[in-house]
């Protein structure tokens, strides 16, 4: 086992003490055994300090490897495949910053990884000066409620049913205007919008602007958001508008993957 004697000499006062520290300075063979040792036998930290006293001729008294350590080098040697000390990164230089930079705007769709390996950077390093040197973001464009093959018959079978169910002596004329808007918030801040939230907007916000107007046969749309469609949600909206709820599991199916506005888009504006 490699063992190294250095003295180190504090000045105190006028008087010079000399005081000899032993370092223990483990070699890279030291590394290797007791991980080895580690994973042959059964993942135990004592039996790796008695193989390892009994390799090196140690006596039991003389001091090892502690637990945490030998823990520390094992998940290293798992992470890195070896069993030497990793070296600190480096410091980031204006140099490799403003190489980075213009790599990526000569090759904008390179990936990260890919300019980490054309110009012998670590991923890290041109990762955190992507990030916090030169403040730049990725985009990558995501196709996001995508329409489907079904979607078109379904909405067309939608906006036929809702149609089906406009009076055709209706004028579509109104003075009712418009209520809200309602913001789900709490001490000012925005909140995320839960089914006790929404029954609670319904029931102290909406419903009381609809008893102003008790003639109105007011239709109530919403898309299938999991929020919106719980149980509780759903018998109250049914109780408020009965047989006149466009909404997944409602009277009139809400076409997945819909625009967020109004029966308008279907049959008015040809949406």
């Amino acid at each position: 086992m490699a063992l190294s004697s250095r003295c180190v000499t504090i000045s105190l006062s006028s008087r010079c003490f000399t005081i000899s520290v032993t370092i223990i300075v483990w070699r890279g063979d030291n590394r290797a055994f007791v991980i080895e040792a580690y994973l042959k036998n059964g993942d135990i930290v004592i039996t790796s300090q008695r193989l390892f006293r009994r390799h090196f001729g140690l006596d039991r008294n003389a001091k090892v490897l502690d637990k945490k350590t030998i823990l520390l080098w094992v998940r290293n040697f798992l992470r890195t495949s070896s069993v030497l000390k990793r070296k600190p990164p480096g410091r980031r230089t204006s140099q490799q910053v403003e190489a980075v930079r213009q790599a990526v705007l000569r090759y904008p769709q390179r990936s990260a990884r890919r300019h980490a390996t054309a110009m012998g950077i670590s991923d890290r390093s041109v990762r955190r000066i992507l990030h916090l040197d030169l403040k730049f973001h990725p985009y990558k464009m995501v196709v996001v409620q995508e329409i489907k093959g079904r979607d078109w018959a379904n909405r067309r079978a939608s906006f036929e049913a809702i149609l089906q169910n406009v009076p055709r002596d209706v004028i579509l004329l109104s003075d009712f205007g418009v209520i809200g808007p309602y913001f789900f918030e709490e001490n000012g801040k925005a909140v995320t919008v839960t089914s006790a939230r929404y029954v609670d907007m319904l029931r102290h916000f909406l419903h009381p602007k609809l008893y102003e107007h008790e003639n109105l046969a007011v239709w109530f749309q919403q898309d299938g958001a999991t929020a919106h469609t719980a149980g509780i949600l759903m018998d109250l909206l049914k109780e408020m508008f009965p047989k006149r709820l466009i909404s997944l599991r409602g009277d009139i199916s809400w076409p997945a993957r819909s625009p967020d506005l109004s029966p308008c888009d279907y049959f008015l504006w040809d949406i």
